[in-house]
This record gives structure tokens, C-alpha cells and sequence, in this order.
């Protein structure tokens, strides 16, 4: 019978007891404090909790040590300064020990914890590749239970970052394994599929054939592009038929359309993530299509959905990502036909969005902003008209006078577009006071595409 715990205090002093029933007592009592509550994690975290906790985890006693992951688990969720914390404890340590036990239970709850570690990008953390048998364990424990099967492929898509690791992990079963969770109902496992899939396939020529190669899968990932799927599930799957499009896997024209139809549906959304998401899968889409971004330009309500973006979200921590989101659409929807230019010049008002864009606070926001200015001013006729009349050339000769090396290159390839010999803003440039010896510096600096667009002057 577990003993009940007084307090906070007296639960995690009782996580050194031998007895099972006051451990059990004392796991069970912090797993329910902590659980939604930042607070209570903070608490937990300031009185040395880890090191008690790990302790349990090593005891591989059933339901003991589960519930000590899953407090761990919980740790986790709260952000990533409490990851931080559990990895410099050695926690990730005893949960890839765990995995290799035989209790089911025990190691779904540890696959849960690293899941939720690895779902932290850029982290230093322990590399699973460099761990003896850890991804071919994965591999094996997807089929053991559905849990374990959401864990298992969420850890790898998490971890999938070359093509060496993608050739790696195509050796195995895991494109078998894949498809078992996208055939279930079940929206977590689709979902967790789905990302596996869309990393694995990534830029990877020899991995989408092989995906395309698989008729079942494909036609899969086009049922659950369907409007009664979960959102996400949609946007996950097209996002993996994105990756196979642009790889040339995948390029016949019903296709085409289903997966445009589905990220445009994806851009009208009211959900503001949801959004944001599918402007920059349009993106990824699109860019470099001359056909999809003519028929992009044909869908109804687009490029006015688009532009609402640029205004002011409830959420104002969200709202640079939108814009940003906007900016890099409009980019790529106007990349190459003249017509499309002159509709999101003249038909959304897209100038004063973006005099306030290259002035943003956000460098996401400013780097997006150029490259759609980059790409509206590849079009003479808005050179010598809406371009010239707008000024842009003002907050550009700020920007390549700027540390940020990203900013410095995007402004002068768009700068470059306003000195052609036809552009009316050349001579205009040229006039500024320092512009021309400031020009003079790219022959002197060591980034060789600056040194190109220097001669290109």
C-alpha cells in the first residue's frame, strides 16, 4: 500500500527509502505536483530532485521507476532550460539504459522522456548515433506497441539529420515500420510517421524514389492530405509529398494540384500556426516552379489571405514569424512571372509592407523582407515605376552597412537589381554620399559572392 506524503519536502527526502511502498508513495505524490505546473518544476528542480529521481529510475523496479520517468517526462515539458538541467544530470544516460530492458512499460516511459528531450533543437546532448545498437534498437521497438512506435520514430526523425544518417536508417525496416503507423487511425501515430518520413526523405534523391517506388505509402499520404484528417496530419503529409516533388520523385499533374490545393487550404486557415506553417511549405513548394506558381497565383483568396498576415497578431511573440512567413511566399510567388509581380505590387499593397519589413526588429523578418524585394525587382516595369516611387533604395544602404553577414549578402543581391542599367534608381544610388566607395569595399572583402556582385557594378 503507498504511504501518502506529508510535503513536497517529505516526498523527495523519501525518494532515498527502500521501501517500495513509501518510494511508490513518494513518486506517485511529486508526479501529481508537477504535472502542469511550472512552479512546482522549478521547486522540484531548486531542492536537488534529479539525482533522487535518476537513483529510482536505475532501480528497474516496476511501477516504481516508471513513474520517475514519466516525472522526468513531465520535466521536460517545460521548456528547455528544464532539458537543460536534465541533461547536465546524466538523466539521458540511464534513459538509453533503460531502453534496453525487457519491462515494456519501463521503456515506453523512457522512450517518452528522450523523445521530448530530442524534440529540443541544437542541444548538446548525448549524440545517439555514437551509441553501440541505440538506432537499430529503435528500429526493433517500433513494432512492440503503439506508444513505443510514436516514440521510436519521433527520436529518429529528431536525430536524421545527413544523408549518411538517412542511408543508415534505409538499411533497416524503417520505411515498413513507417507505413504501419500511417495505415493506423490513430491521428498520434499518423503524425509521428509522417515527420519520420518528411526527415527521412529530406533533399535525399535515392530515399524518395524509393517512397514513390511504394504505391501503398503514396497513396496513403494522399488520404491523409484529406480535409477530415486532423490539420496537422495534412500538413505533415504534404509537407512528405513536398519533399518528393521537389526531388523530382513525384511530378505527375493531379498530384501537383492535390498537394498546392492542400497548403493553400493550409495558408487560409484561422488557426495562426497553422498558417505560418503552410506560407512556408508554399514556399518550399513553389520556389523554382514557374507552373505551380502560376497556378498558386490562380487559387482564390491567396495572396489576400497572405497579406492579412502583416497584420498585427494577438499573439505579438508570433507575429515576426508570420510576417516573415508572408514575405518568403510572396518571394517565391513572384520569383518568375511578370504578371504575378505586378499583382502583389498593385493588387495587396505589398510596398508599404515592405519599407516596414526591412525596418523590422525581427532579422528573420528583414532577410525575408529582402528576398521579396529581391525578387519583385527582377521586373523592369516596377523598377521604373512602383520600386523607384516607394524609395527602397533608402533602408537597403542601411542594411548592407550592417554586422549581419546574411542581411549584408540579401541587400546586395537586391541592390544589384536597382543599379542595372535600365533601373531609374541606379543613378539615384550612385549620388549617395559614400555609396560608391562602400561599393568599392566588395572587391576588398573575402566572401566571394559579395566579391561577384562587386564586379557585377
Amino acid at each position: 500500500m503507498p504511504v501518502k506524503c506529508e510535503s513536497d519536502v517529505s516526498a523527495v527526502r523519501l525518494l532515498k527509502e527502500k521501501d517500495p511502498d513509501q518510494l511508490y508513495g513518494a513518486v506517485r505524490h511529486i508526479k501529481n505536483r508537477v504535472i502542469g505546473s511550472r512552479t512546482r518544476k522549478q521547486e522540484y528542480l531548486d531542492v536537488g530532485i534529479l539525482p533522487e529521481l535518476i537513483g529510482v529510475i536505475k532501480l528497474h523496479s516496476t511501477p516504481i521507476s516508471v513513474e520517475a520517468a514519466y516525472i522526468c517526462n513531465s520535466l521536460a515539458h517545460g521548456g528547455r532550460q528544464y532539458v537543460e538541467h536534465l541533461i547536465s544530470s546524466g538523466l539521458v544516460e540511464t534513459l538509453i539504459d533503460g531502453i534496453f530492458l525487457e519491462e515494456q512499460k519501463l521503456v515506453e516511459a523512457c522512450l517518452r522522456t528522450i523523445r521530448t528531450i530530442y524534440q529540443y533543437p541544437n542541444l548538446e546532448c548525448q549524440n545517439l548515433w555514437e551509441i553501440e545498437n541505440f538506432i537499430p534498437r529503435l528500429i526493433d521497438l517500433m513494432m512492440t506497441s503503439e506508444i513505443a512506435g510514436q516514440c521510436c520514430a519521433m527520436i529518429i526523425g529528431s536525430v536524421c539529420k545527413s544523408r549518411e544518417q538517412q542511408a543508415i536508417l534505409f538499411t533497416t525496416p524503417i520505411l515498413n515500420n513507417i507505413n504501419s503507423l500511417l495505415l493506423t487511425e490513430s491521428t498520434q501515430s499518423n503524425l509521428a510517421g509522417l515527420f519520420c518520413l518528411s526527415e527521412l526523405s529530406y533533399d535525399n534523391h535515392f530515399v524518395a524514389q524509393e517512397v514513390v517506388g511504394n504505391d501503398k505509402l503514396v497513396k496513403r499520404l494522399f488520404e491523409l492530405m484529406r480535409r477530415d484528417k486532423y490539420i496537422l496530419v495534412q500538413y505533415n503529409a504534404a509537407k512528405c509529398l513536398t519533399n518528393l516533388f521537389r526531388l523530382g520523385a513525384l511530378n505527375d499533374e493531379r498530384s501537383k494540384t492535390q498537394i498546392l490545393d492542400t497548403i493553400v487550404y493550409l495558408c487560409l486557415s484561422e488557426d495562426i500556426a497553422i498558417k505560418h506553417i503552410g506560407a512556408n511549405l508554399l514556399h518550399e513548394l513553389i520556389e523554382q516552379n514557374s507552373e505551380l506558381q502560376l497556378w498558386a497565383s490562380y487559387s482564390q483568396h491567396l495572396m489576400r489571405g497572405l497579406s492579412r498576415f502583416f497584420v498585427a497578431s494577438k499573439d505579438p511573440e508570433f507575429s515576426p514569424r508570420l510576417r516573415a512567413a508572408a514575405f518568403k511566399a510572396f518571394a517565391a510567388l513572384g520569383e518568375t512571372q511578370e504578371d504575378i509581380r505586378k499583382s502583389i505590387i498593385e493588387g495587396e499593397n505589398i510596398i508599404s509592407h515592405l519599407k516596414f519589413g526591412l525596418q523590422d526588429d525581427s532579422l528573420e523578418v528583414q532577410v525575408a523582407a529582402l528576398s521579396c524585394l529581391h525578387s519583385l525587382s527582377r521586373s523592369v516595369k516596377q523598377l521604373r515605376t512602383n520600386l523607384l516611387d516607394a524609395e527602397v533604395w533608402e533602408p537597403l544602404l542601411k542594411l548592407i552597412k550592417t554586422d549581419d553577414d546574411e542581411l549584408v549578402r540579401t541587400s546586395s543581391r537586391t541592390l544589384c537589381n536597382l543599379l542595372l542599367d535600365f533601373s531609374p534608381s541606379k543613378d539615384i544610388l550612385l549620388e549617395q554620399e559614400g555609396t560608391v566607395s562602400y561599393f568599392q569595399s566588395w572587391f576588398l572583402t573575402l566572401t566571394t559572392k559579395l566579391n561577384l556582385m562587386g564586379f557585377g557594378l
